[in-house]
């Protein structure tokens, strides 16, 4: 550690510079001298000399790579993301093999979220460098933005190889690279599985056989043996945490936010452990008010957090992350509870985790058939999904068909839960119903090759550019009305349905049509609000659904001028009784455990 600042860069003087110049144009055919005065300049401080001299080098020597790739590095490193892309494009072009620059083109793409380019830079660098599994991350995340679930799920073979972690490749890597792998491990299978609920030929026994293999693999080695020790008075004040690593997300705030505004703290001790990257933020700011205990425990290493939860001394923890925080699979599998609940995930099913007591669900989403695959015990709710209204009450406004002369069908789920069914059925629609649009929006979209690439299949089936509208983030509006103020009918995909893009539609008039298939979300969240006549039951029945409502614009109205009453006044929204509900739970699964043999008592 420095007793003292470190020291600067060295500076260079104008005639030091000079005399940097000087020694170049003696010897303007040298690459090395090129490389290494531009790096000295560089890091001396003087990046526009430095950049200024590699451009030159590049015009005195067109054919060399080095000079490309080291500029632009240094223009990376100064944000200038587009001419640091063309330069490692010509380094790239000159030198097919240059697994540094192909790398580094993909790290620039994925920060101009130019996903496709993303993909082909780092398959190349991976091709060239198979053993470079530091690469396969980046990789894995921007085939998941480009939609590509079958390319995730083969790529992430490549990354769980059980031998992986004993190989002289790993084992003579630096320490923090090792650290990088330990902890993208988990991560990659959770991201395998995500992927595995966006395939339609999978169905949800060989899903949750899946979830079950991940948690022996990941979770299993730690399973507690025994319970930690509390007063098993079975009425007394209790003590229960809430995990979860989206605490600052907009997500999870529509998700929780009116359970945790509602909550009897007079009754319960809660506890909220934000293991988000963000421990500050406007919702974070908003749900830390709820809350008599707040603890930010990204930072914390398993064996910190088990040590936190330890002198918290809770009751019951409740997971609200699953699969989505692989990496505290290993924490939870110790027990650091008498009683583990997985509360709420994404996706909405079984943690895998033997040693977890309770999954709340409620009976569409865990039918029977379902619920006896999973290790937990399920605690069914009336609704699983519930919804905080939006603070601004945006207006509905009319039907837009109604001034339009043609139907705008719309979705904003993303990209990678839309299958291959998902679309072909969409284009079997717009086929049946004269003149209508197709309008989807996912932050994906802003990559122009991506949306070239939808054009393009729409195209094949007979659909033209007219009839599709393809769009990415929207920042110059809110998200809600600018979307739904455009859109008459929502199409929800399958197999992975939509949730908060389903409550959203519904909040701003616009009908959703889904089909319920073997995940079953849409229908949960539709027959919460007892609109089951848009839940399909076959890809047949979700035709004729969407056709039929396409083709009587009035009936759309009225349902725009409905919809938003039917979904405040319905127990989706209702926070008080959702709390009361969950705190009944509590209390009742702290009873049985006071009851049961295995509890341990003070």
């Amino acid at each position: 550690m420095f007793e003292t600042a470190p020291p600067s860069p060295p500076t260079l003087d104008a005639a030091r510079i000079s005399a940097l110049w000087e020694t170049l144009r003696r010897a303007p055919d040298r690459e090395d001298g090129w490389l290494q005065v531009g790096n000295t300049l560089f890091q001396a401080g003087e990046q526009k000399e430095a950049i200024k001299l590699l451009q030159e080098g590049a015009k005195k020597l067109p054919g060399s790579a080095p000079i490309r790739y080291n500029l632009g590095y240094m223009l990376e490193q100064l944000s200038q993301w587009e001419l640091a892309a063309a330069c490692y494009a010509a380094a790239c072009e000159m030198q097919p093999d240059f697994f540094e620059a192909w790398y580094r083109s993909g790290e620039v793409a994925r920060i101009q979220r130019q996903h496709t380019l993303a993909v082909q830079a780092f398959q190349k660098a991976f091709a060239l460098r198979p053993d470079y599994l530091l690469s396969l991350p980046w990789l894995l995340e921007q085939l998941t933005l480009c939609g590509d679930t079958r390319a995730v799920i083969q790529s992430c073979e490549l990354f769980l190889d059980p031998d992986l972690l004993k190989s002289p490749w790993y084992l003579n890597l630096p320490a923090e690279s090792q650290i990088f792998l330990q902890k993208w491990i988990p991560r990659v299978e959770g991201l395998q599985i995500f992927s595995f609920f966006c395939r339609e030929e999978l169905d949800t026994p060989t899903l949750m056989g899946a979830i079950r293999d991940f948690a022996k693999r990941h979770a299993a080695p730690h399973y507690a043996q025994n319970l930690p020790p509390r007063d098993l008075n079975p009425e007394r004040r209790l003590r229960v945490g809430y995990l979860s690593n989206e605490l600052s997300s907009d997500s999870f705030y529509q998700l929780y936010a009116l359970l945790f505004q509602s909550q009897d703290n007079a009754t319960f001790d809660f506890y909220a452990y934000n293991d988000s990257a963000a421990s500050t933020g406007p919702v974070v700011e908003v749900l830390q008010g709820y809350f008599q205990n707040w603890r930010n425990s990204h930072h914390l290493t398993n064996q910190e957090l088990w040590e936190q939860f330890a002198q918290d001394q809770l009751d019951i923890l409740v997971d609200l992350s699953g699969l989505i925080n692989p990496g505290r699979l290993s924490l939870l599998a110790r027990k650091p509870a008498p009683l583990l609940v997985l509360g709420g995930a994404n996706p909405p099913f079984t943690s895998g985790l033997e040693v977890a007591d309770y999954l709340f669900s409620d009976p569409i989403l865990s039918p029977p058939e379902i619920a006896q695959l999973y290790p937990e015990k399920v605690w069914m709710t009336s609704c699983f999904l519930h919804w905080t209204l939006p603070e601004i009450p945006y207006e509905s406004g009319e039907a837009p068909c109604l001034d339009n002369g043609y139907v705008t069908f719309g979705c904003s789920n993303s990209i990678n839960k839309l299958s291959g069914s998902t679309l072909l059925l969409w284009c079997e629609i717009l086929k049946a119903v004269p003149r209508s649009r197709l309008y989807l929006k996912t932050p994906s979209l802003d990559d122009h090759l991506l949306r070239a690439d939808l054009q393009s299949f729409f195209f094949r089936q007979g659909l033209g550019p007219d009839r599709i509208r393809l769009q990415g983030a929207e920042i110059d509006h809110p998200h809600l009305p600018f979307f739904y103020g455009q859109v008459d009918i929502a199409l929800d995909p399958f197999p992975y349905n939509g949730g908060l893009t389903s409550f959203e539609a519904l909040w701003m008039g616009v009908p959703v049509i889904s089909l319920a298939g073997e995940r079953r979300v849409g229908e949960s969240v539709l027959s919460a609000l007892a609109l089951n006549h848009w839940s399909c039951k076959s890809p047949e029945d979700y035709f004729k659904t969407a056709v039929e409502l396409a083709l009587q614009p009035q009936e759309i109205q009225r349902w725009r001028s409905q919809l938003r009453q039917k979904v405040v006044a319905s127990a989706v929204c209702d926070g008080p009784a959702y709390a009361r509900e969950l705190e009944g739970a509590y209390r009742q699964i702290w009873r049985d455990y006071c009851a049961s043999e295995r509890a341990t008592a003070l």
